[in-house]
Formats: structure tokens, sequence, C-alpha cells
């Protein structure tokens, strides 16, 4: 629900002065749910209502920006010639900084920092781009131009810089004081920072590359102590919007499911992917609940 919720408020109008709903306003968020509120550029203030109703803590915690990093002398046996017809991520060679699993993490790349040369010493040719290469400046790809300078088996070496993912949290100590953990910056998938004992996590932020400020769309309060989530009372939402598949369900009829998207949906990547990619997993999970 906090996700969808963000979602529809991340314009950029909603910069400033943003405040989540109330818990009390939301079914199913505990009652010591945190609200959170964007107080500067870098800056959030977090608040937390005690369990007992009386009093509640606020405090204002500054955030880190993403960190930018430099890469000099990165070598590239060879280069393949660019496609500017293929998807981004499928350009030419990928630049190490941005590389993802399968692809690239789009965004991170400074497009005007990169620079081609022949070597890494004082004398290296400079290649040029539009001449001698042409990359994706999004994606991050990179590939020769067949009448350059760049031969098809020539070693090229790549400087540029390039943004960072993290996630950080905002985190209740033990000491009752609310403060930031950074978690690690990455090119892809960051993860949230582990928790001592005794701690709890309040929030996630998402720090997204190479972005200027934060904003509504960064903020991820955690509005849920469990999960699953605790049933919530009324008409759920499987009976108001698949009532028809839910009924097959319930008397054990035939249910045709079908997935919907990209390299994700597939799965591929996983080792055992036929049994672990999600829609494997939800329809695993229907056979546990509905025998």
């Amino acid at each position: 629900m906090n996700h969808s919720f963000l979602t529809s408020l991340s314009g950029p109008g909603f910069r400033v002065g943003f405040l989540l709903l109330a818990a009390a306003a939301c079914p199913g968020v505990e009652p010591d749910a945190p609200m959170l509120r964007i107080v500067g550029d870098w800056q959030v203030e977090a608040s937390l209502r005690a369990s007992s109703g009386d009093g509640k803590t606020v405090s204002v915690v500054s955030v880190a920006p993403p960190i930018e990093k430099t890469v000099i002398g990165e070598r590239h046996e060879r280069l393949p010639v660019f496609n500017p017809n293929a998807g981004g991520w499928v350009k030419g060679a990928v630049l190490r900084g941005v590389f993802a699993q399968e692809c690239s993490t789009p965004g991170l790349l400074a497009p005007q920092s990169l620079r081609l040369l022949d070597g890494t010493n004082r004398e290296a040719a400079v290649f040029e781009p539009a001449k001698d290469y042409a990359f994706d400046p999004a994606w991050g790809t990179v590939g020769r131009l067949t009448a350059g300078r760049i031969g098809a088996n020539q070693p090229v070496f790549a400087s540029y810089s390039h943004g960072t993912l993290r996630l950080d949290s905002i985190v209740l100590g033990t000491d009752g004081r609310i403060g930031v953990r950074q978690g690690t910056p990455v090119s892809a998938a960051p993860k949230p920072p582990e928790l001592r004992a005794g701690e709890r996590r309040l929030a996630n932020l998402w720090l997204p590359g190479r972005i200027a400020r934060l904003g509504p769309e960064h903020l991820f309060p955690i509005l849920e102590s469990a999960y699953p989530e605790k049933p919530r009372g009324g008409v759920s939402i499987a009976e108001r919007l698949t009532p028809r598949s839910l009924k097959k369900l319930r008397e054990g009829e035939p249910l045709r499911i079908l997935a919907w998207g990209d390299s994700v949906t597939v799965g591929t990547y996983l080792d055992r992917w036929q049994r672990d990619r999600w829609q494997e997993q939800f329809a695993a999970r229907l056979r546990e609940r509905f025998p």
C-alpha cells in the first residue's frame, strides 16, 4: 500500500511539505507507524507516535547525497560495432561501472565524462565520439564505428564518472533516538543496511543514482511490522476485483494464469528459474492455500 501511494504522488509538485497519511487513516497500518516529511534537499523529518498514544518522537535526519565514482583506464579488449537499432543496453560493450546482472543500469553514466583512449600513458591517443565510436548515454554502452580509428581487435581504455544506487534506512535505535543508517553504494540491486540487535527499521530511502535532491518517490516508510500482513477487515481485494477466479480456486476448478512482463518475469537468470521465478512461487502459494 505504501508503495502505490508514494508512486501516485511522485510528481515534482510534491517536493517539499510532503506528509504521509496518518496511520489512523490507513487500514491495517500499525498504530505507531512512522510519518515522514521532506524538510530540505537532503533532510527528512521522521516522527513516531508512542504505542501508548502519549507523545511522539520527532527527529530531522540528514541523508548523504548519492556517491559518484570516477573510473580511470578501464580496459576493454575489443569493442563491438555500435548498433544504433538495438536496445540501449545491447548497443555496444557495457561500461563496467554501470553493469547490472544481464544489462546495465540506466541513468548512472555522466555522459560528458566519457573518454576513450588507446592506452594509459600520457602519449595515448584520444578517440573522438561520433567519428571513432558512439555510445548510449542513458545505458552506458559503447561501440566502435566502422569508419573510425578503432580496430576490430584493438584494446581501448575508458575513463568516465558514474552514479551509484543506494538504500539507506531510517532506524530507531535502542536508545530511543532516530537516525540514518547508510547502505552500500552499488551499480545494481542495492540492499538495505543491516540492523543491530534491538533496533527497528522505520523506513527505507531509495537513492537512484544521480539525483539533485530527495523527493517523495524516494521515501518508503515501513507501515507493517510482519509479513504476511495482518488480515484486514471488510471485503478482500481479491473478492472485489477477481471474484470469478477466486470462486474457481475455492471450488477446485482449473485456473489459467498469464504472467506478463520482461526479463524479470522470464527469470532465466535464476539458477532454478523454472521453480523460483515469481509466477511459479505465486502458483505454489495458491496451491498451498487452495489445495
